[in-house]
């Protein structure tokens, strides 16, 4: 699972930045960067190279975790 986190104050300024990435894709559906062809993936890049934003990823590896813990009774929800 991974987040795009925004200071609040430059909330505005990244949607702009997305905006018009999806102007210049001509994406009239959600972009999903798997699906995208190398030019839409580098022009989604370049969209938001300097922006202020910070990218978190959770990740964990399923067949380590022992099956009575905790963590693997959330893991069974999804």
């Amino acid at each position: 699972m991974s987040a795009v986190v925004v200071p609040a104050h430059k909330t505005v300024m990244f949607e702009n930045a997305l905006t018009e990435f999806r102007i210049v894709a001509a994406k009239k559906k959600a972009f999903h960067f798997r699906e995208a062809r190398h030019p839409e993936r580098i022009a989604f890049l370049r969209a938001l190279r300097g922006w202020p934003f910070a990218v978190i990823t959770v990740a964990t590896h399923k067949p380590s975790v022992k099956k009575d813990s905790s963590v693997a009774e959330e893991a069974r929800s999804f």
